[in-house]
Order: structure tokens, then sequence, then C-alpha cells
């Protein structure tokens, strides 16, 4: 009896040493994070220093720091959109070395096994994000029921509750909405990883439920904000989305138009003329 609770006493330091290596190193990535800027190179190249494609447990809660970082600033969404960019080539690179060095194993087969380190795991992240908006939506719908039905002192506190839930979950949308399109933009979700015509499709339908969630957003609230993000996400898709389901989204935009603010009107239609001249945008000269 005596003997086993040494043993089990012995494990004890041996799992506190591995939380502890963790904690330090997403200690380290938040600093890292919070420092790095586009011209600031070496903190770009300790990120990319790290390797990941055998720790799956620290991969995952490298790209939840990343998440919360978007969300809690949006404005950075391009600058993390690039550093994963870099950081799936940079694995990439390390993939085709191991390759040359193993004669034996099948190169495409290794090829795939590397793009699914990082850059599978961002994507993975991102569609657990769309299912909480889903999860979100319905506990809305539950507060509401139970409003109707309330008594005032009980009105006050679910009527809190629900703004409260809004106004959080309205900051962690936008937040990843635009970083959607930011993963977009550098083809990190549409590109060609194996299966061609499975990821299309996958992409497709992320920019659907996206799009799509926005106009519903906005029909539900009247908040035009919504509208604004609608606009800033299709100019990051556009060309990925043009010929599917793009035209629904801006007719129904198109129709907005007497209705909005003379801001979001403006912003309609020049995504309008983004969309005619082919998703590349003007470029005016001055003379």
């Amino acid at each position: 009896m005596f003997g086993n609770q040494n043993v089990k006493n012995m494990d004890v330091p041996v799992i506190d040493e591995e939380v502890a290596r963790y904690e330090k190193i997403k200690k380290e990535m938040c600093c890292l994070f919070n420092e790095i800027t586009p011209s600031y190179k070496e903190l770009s190249d300790q990120f990319f220093a790290f390797n990941f494609i055998e720790d799956y447990k620290l991969l995952a809660e490298i790209v939840d720091l990343i998440f919360e970082k978007v969300i809690e600033e949006p404005h950075l969404s391009d600058l993390f959109s690039d550093l994963c960019k870099k950081k799936v080539d940079v694995e990439r690179q390390m993939q085709l070395e191991r390759d040359k060095l193993d004669k034996h194993l099948d190169n495409q087969t290794k090829k795939s096994e590397g793009i699914k380190t990082f850059r599978s795991e961002v994507i993975t992240k991102a569609q657990q994000h769309w299912n909480i908006f889903d999860d979100y939506n319905n506990k809305i719908k539950q507060l509401e029921e139970e409003l109707k039905n309330a008594d005032d002192k009980s009105r006050l506190v679910i009527e809190k509750e629900i703004e409260t839930r809004r106004s959080e979950e309205k900051r962690r949308f936008f937040g990843i909405i635009k970083f959607t399109g930011q993963l977009y933009r550098n083809s990190l979700i549409n590109e060609d990883v194996g299966d061609r015509t499975m990821i299309f499709i996958f992409a497709i339908q992320i920019i659907d439920w996206c799009s799509l969630e926005l106009v519903r957003q906005f029909e539900t609230t009247e908040d035009e904000v919504y509208l604004e993000y609608a606009v800033e996400f299709i100019k990051a898709v556009g060309k990925i989305y043009d010929g599917f389901h793009l035209d629904i989204v801006m007719d129904y935009l198109s129709r907005l138009k007497p209705r909005v603010s003379n801001r979001v009107h403006s912003l309609i239609m020049d995504l309008e003329d983004l969309k005619k001249n082919c998703w590349t945008p003007r470029i005016f000269t001055t003379l």
C-alpha cells in the first residue's frame, strides 16, 4: 500500500513538469504575439523556429492563441494571416527536406502529411468557432422564449444576459469573419491540398456560411455594421465566390441600398464596381 502511494507521488512531478513546459511556451508565444509587427523580422523568425509537427497538443494551443489575438484585435487579422501563411510555407519546406533524407518513403504521402499540420489546425479551429456561433444563436432564442413569460424582476436579468451575450458574440463574430477573409486571401483554406474537388466545395461552403450569417444578423438586429463586414468579407473572397452563390448575396445588398445609410450605400456601390471590374481595384491617377 505504502509502496504504491510512493509510485503515485513520483508520477506527479512528471505531469507538473509537462504542464509547466506547455505553459512556459504559451507565455513566450503570448509575449511574441503582443510584440510582433510586419517589419519585425526577428520576432517572426522566432515563431517560425518552433516545430509543432511532432507535438499536436502544443500546435492546438498555439493556434488557439492566434485566434484569441485576432478576435481581440481584428485589425491584426491580415498580419496574423500572413504569419500563418509563412509558417505553412516553412513546414512544407521542412517536409521536403525530410522526404529527401528518406528515399524509401512515398514523397507525395509525406507531402500531404506535412500540409496537415499547422494549416489543418487553423482550418479546424475556424470550423469550431463557426459551430460556436450556431450554439450562440440557439441560446439567444432560448432566452427570448424565457423572456416572453418572465416577471418584471426576471425580465431585467434575462434582458441583461441577452445584451451581454450579443455584445460579446458580436465582437468574436467580427474577429473570426475578418480573419477568415484574410485566410482566403492567403489561400490557406481554398488552395489544393489533395482532393481538389472536396477542398473547393469546402471553401464555398465556408464562404456561404459567413456571407449568409452576416446578412441574417443584419435582418435580426438591423445593425448596419453587419453589412459593412459583409462587404469587407466579399471583397476578400470575391474571386473565389464569383459564379456560385455570390449573385444572390449581391442582389440582396443592392436591394438594401435605398434603406441604409449613405456610408453603407457607398460601400455597396464600391463593391458592385469591384465585381464589374473582375475584383481588381481601380487605380486612379492624378494629373
